[in-house]
């Protein structure tokens, strides 16, 4: 078994990648599909509900998780992010009757961080009653209100199967057989318990995988199935499992930032002289040592995946890696933050630490090798800057470069880049972006340019996307032409043209 020590001086966000290694697949959602869970149990007080989501559509009222289905009016729960990024839980007591009324609810409200829009992020609602209960993201609690005067009661269907939604719920007046706020984006880890958790129960849970058959735990969908027309899985109850209804389009891999175990420091708002020192270790009695400044950073999940990543993409043959790790950053209220710093590796085995890797995230294709290597002689010393969240250890000593030649030539594939050839910027929450995807390419750059040569937009990352305006007005309708150039992993340069087309 290899033992070494990992220390962390002010580092960057880190993310996973698996199937069903790490936080393995998750429910890809396009507002036209959704899973009903059918003799899903009635809701009753009190209850916690979370889930990994990823928001694509912030105009349009959606629904991650809704209970007892099938009728008209205000019933069972309802967890939903509203326009804005208002995080809501919703329950109601007006079965069979329409009501959709504040007579016929109660209701706790609170807004997420605009920048959190087209991130991963870790949501979770408690209630005890219809006015007590709280809002999450990423384990910190959310400043909310609540409205409402509904009664002391969830009301439960009265139609003729119990159901459950993810992505969607059912009926309204008027139309009681259609869903409604369908979700836009990536929906994972959906899980649904009959008791109020404690803040520290949702920091200690959110970024760890759980076997189902946890107390008080009645539904957890992973969303690890290859493909969306294979039964929703419901870990903790397998009788009580959902099945996709519309799109059937495959499972993508998760952003969610889950791995087998996970360890939570979470400072608060005081402030703390110097660094922390917190400590995680793997099921492989491997060590990772983070030092944390509480005033820069309030927060921090570390976690790691007991296994080598099932995709490999990037990393050199010769590298034996058993499991990988997860820094998670969390603070809510400077959420673009990007810190910089070093970690060091020290490995008292005859093996060396002889390299690290990172990825963006989860859903990542490719293992970035840090460049940045410096020999301290009884350890040594990675500099990263905007490090994303995984870091895999190389462990042999034959990958280690030679120290006249620092960056050894890796081959890799041709650059590929995933580019959409129309998007629809008319503001109606659908496509509204041009966004990219990008394999196997370093230091380039993306630009759109219209028929007299004006050059409309600079993209360097697939982080950016353009919204179709050009001093201030979306462009007129039509074909635009595009090129990206740079250099792939190996520094060979390339270009490539590209066509998209704007339609309103």
């Amino acid at each position: 078994m290899k033992s070494f020590l990992v220390a962390i001086f002010i580092l960057c966000t880190l993310n996973s990648f698996a199937q069903s290694i790490g936080s393995g697949n998750a429910y890809q959602v396009d507002g036209n599909s959704y899973v009903r869970v059918d003799n899903f149990p009635p809701t009753s007080f009190p209850f916690t509900v979370s889930a990994w989501i990823h928001v694509a559509d912030t105009n349009h009222a959606m629904n991650i998780i809704t209970t007892d289905g099938h009728m008209s009016g205000y019933n069972g729960m309802w967890f939903q992010i509203n326009p804005g990024m208002e995080l809501t839980v919703n329950v109601g007591n007006s079965p069979g009757n329409g009501c959709f009324t504040q007579h016929c609810r109660n209701t706790i409200r609170g807004f997420i961080p605009k920048e959190f829009a087209n991130k991963w992020i870790h949501v979770a609602a408690t209630m005890t009653n219809t006015t007590t209960g709280a809002l999450y993201v990423n384990g910190i609690q959310l400043v909310s209100r609540t409205d409402g005067f509904g009664n002391q009661t969830i009301s439960a269907s009265n139609g003729p199967v119990r159901s459950a939604y993810i992505g969607a719920f059912w009926g309204v007046t008027g139309n009681p057989d259609t869903p409604h706020n369908q979700f836009f984006g990536g929906i994972d880890e959906v899980r649904f318990w009959n008791v109020t958790k404690t803040d520290a129960d949702i920091q200690d849970e959110m970024c760890r995988k759980l076997s189902g058959n946890e107390a008080n735990l009645i539904a957890y969908f992973t969303f690890d199935e290859n493909h969306s027309n294979l039964p929703v899985v419901n870990l903790a109850n397998g009788n009580v499992s959902g099945i996709t209804i519309g799109n059937t389009s495959p499972r993508k891999f998760s952003g969610a930032r889950v791995g087998d175990i996970s360890s939570p420091f979470y400072f608060g708002n005081q402030a703390v002289p110097g660094n922390e020192q917190c400590f995680h270790i793997n099921n492989n009695g491997d060590t990772l040592a983070l030092a944390l400044n509480p005033n820069q950073f309030p927060a921090v999940q570390i976690y790691s995946v007991n296994s080598s990543p099932n995709h490999r993409h990037g990393i050199i043959d010769s590298c034996e890696i058993e499991n990988y790790w997860g820094v998670f950053w969390v603070d809510l209220n400077n959420p673009l933050r990007n810190p910089e710093g070093s970690f060091h590796f020290r490995n008292p085995t005859p093996l060396q630490p002889n390299g690290a890797f990172l990825r963006g995230a989860n859903n990542d294709t490719l293992w970035y090798s840090n460049p940045n290597v410096f020999d301290m002689g009884h350890y040594q010393v990675w500099r990263s800057e905007n490090a994303e969240e995984i870091i895999a250890v190389c462990l042999d000593d034959t990958s280690i470069p030679d120290p006249e030649t620092p960056n050894p030539v890796i081959p890799v594939d041709d650059p590929i880049f995933y580019i959409p050839n129309v998007f629809t910027p008319n503001a109606d929450g659908i496509n509204d972006l041009f966004t990219f995807e990008v394999v196997n390419a370093a230091n380039y750059q993306m630009e759109i340019y219209n028929r007299w040569g004006q050059r409309l937009v600079t993209l360097t990352s697939p982080a950016n996307s353009w919204d179709g305006r050009f001093n201030g007005n979306v462009v007129a309708d039509g074909v635009y032409m595009g090129v990206v150039y740079g250099n792939d992993l190996n520094g060979n340069p390339f270009s490539k043209n590209f066509t998209v087309t704007v339609l309103k």
